[in-house]
């Protein structure tokens, strides 16, 4: 999981889309009773908000941090 997560990292910052991490947690812990759970208590942990135009992560509370701009930072 960690070599094709690697390979969909957008930049050298290490960001992710929700979607493609979504796709790839569900896709390895296919089966697995516990995966909606996990993924739930996990995403507000390894989640940001990512400014891709100024290559910045923002703040929660910055007006421009809005749900189209959340990634996943690994």
């Amino acid at each position: 999981m960690r070599l094709e997560l690697n390979e969909r990292i957008e930049d050298e910052s290490g960001i992710v889309t929700l979607e493609v991490f979504r796709k790839m947690f569900f896709g390895y812990f296919k089966g697995e009773q516990t995966a909606f759970q996990i993924y739930d208590m996990i995403l507000p942990i390894i989640s940001v908000h990512y400014d891709s135009k100024s290559k910045k992560f923002l703040e929660g509370d910055d007006k421009r941090a809005t749900p189209d701009k959340k990634c996943i930072k690994i």
